[in-house]
């Protein structure tokens, strides 16, 4: 009842802000083409819509793949589009209040030129967006761990996360991830979580982004923890792809590294959909860990560090909030984990949360940085 309920309103918010854009746009081009035909927008309108939608609930064919690009993308420009016309419905209380002239909106001049610039902008940034989100960064940090029970002087670990295998990142942007990856030289290679964006099957090309991520090279291995998108009716099949990938996958445990320090993985705090059983907690997970040792720890939402300092955990690794991904989100993420993004120390626990290598939803990033991390420890 409750699911159904959320639909309604979901469903009914979606019409409701396609309609107000619509309604918006339509208006603007009659100002030089009176005789454009409206039903024709409404139903381009309706066809974005039905992507978005469709590339959720069809079964994944040929054709879910170009809905789910155009969708996306479409999420992305009506976004912007929302942020543009607000900022004009600003203006226009600004001027009802007598704030600035009626003048600067009522002509067509006027509002011709504000459409102009609109689609400028929206295009600009989306098109920037676009770009910006394939240019993968090296992001790197220097940390140090006292832990006298280790014969290990340091050790370079690669962190990626968010990488959301799926309709829209594949097998190409594997291909690139590994190869920026093996070219850090990584002792250790760390995924907390998000390698699907919630369905194994809109994968293409399984096979050969299993044989790119095969070619992984470290010394210790590669290891993942699960994220909330790593679920669902496809959630065998997911755990199966990282298997064959050799990639140890840890869920709510911890194996000891060449007897020289821990790695902990937990599931998903709150996962979309099945991951077959409940989340334990960092406490009871840790608390047979030799602390003796480095403990690092992989979670995927940076939501417990707390726990995790109280846990003896030395260095925790998390994704998730992308960084907001696209502006203004980044500061909704700020405002909702003590750590969003970057170091952050609490107590004895060191946090490194990263940006994410991929994207979710809109293929955008706009404030945000698509990167892989690289944290040379050094133990005292």
């Amino acid at each position: 009842m409750v699911f159904a309920i959320f639909a309604i309103f979901a469903i009914s918010l979606v019409l409701l802000v396609h309609y107000y854009v619509g309604r918006r746009f339509f208006q603007w081009i009659k100002l030089f083409n009176p005789s454009f035909p409206t039903l024709f927008g409404w139903g381009i309108l309706v066809f974005l819509i039905s992507c978005v939608i469709l590339s959720h609930v069809l079964p994944t064919s040929w054709f879910t793949s170009p809905l789910a690009w155009v969708g996306s993308y479409w999420l992305g420009i009506l976004f912007y589009t929302l942020l543009f016309l607000f900022l004009l419905e600003f203006i226009r209380i600004l001027s009802l209040v007598k704030l600035i002239p009626r003048t600067w909106i009522r002509t067509k001049r006027m509002q011709f030129a504000a459409g102009i610039i609109g689609l400028c902008f929206i295009l600009g940034i989306v098109s920037y967006g676009s770009f910006h989100a394939n240019q993968i960064k090296v992001n790197k940090y220097d940390i140090s761990i006292k832990k006298s029970e280790t014969q290990l002087d340091s050790l370079k670990l690669v962190m990626i996360s968010d990488i959301h295998l799926g309709y829209v990142r594949g097998e190409k942007d594997i291909k690139r991830i590994v190869e920026k990856i093996n070219a850090l030289n990584p002792d250790i290679v760390c995924i907390p979580g998000d390698i699907f964006d919630g369905n194994a099957d809109a994968l293409n090309k399984q096979d050969e982004t299993i044989e790119h991520l095969k070619k992984i090279r470290s010394k210790y291995g590669v290891y993942a923890s699960l994220g909330n998108h790593d679920a669902g009716n496809t959630y065998a099949s997911m755990i199966s792809f990282i298997q064959k990938s050799n990639i140890q996958l840890l869920q709510d445990e911890s194996v000891v590294v060449d007897g020289q320090f821990t790695i902990v993985g937990m599931k998903d705090l709150r996962p979309i959909g099945n991951q077959e059983s409940k989340r334990s907690t960092i406490k009871k997970v840790v608390s047979n860990v030799d602390k003796s040792k480095p403990v690092i720890l992989l979670d995927h939402q940076p939501s417990q560090l707390q726990e995790a300092a109280e846990s003896g955990v030395d260095l925790m690794l998390s994704g998730h909030t992308h960084r907001g991904q696209i502006f203004p989100f980044n500061y909704v993420t700020q405002a909702n984990f003590m750590n969003d993004w970057g170091y952050l120390k609490v107590k004895s626990l060191q946090s490194v949360v990263t940006s994410g290598v991929g994207t979710w939803g809109p293929p955008l990033r706009i404030g945000s940085n698509s990167e892989i991390v690289m944290i040379d420890i050094k133990f005292e």
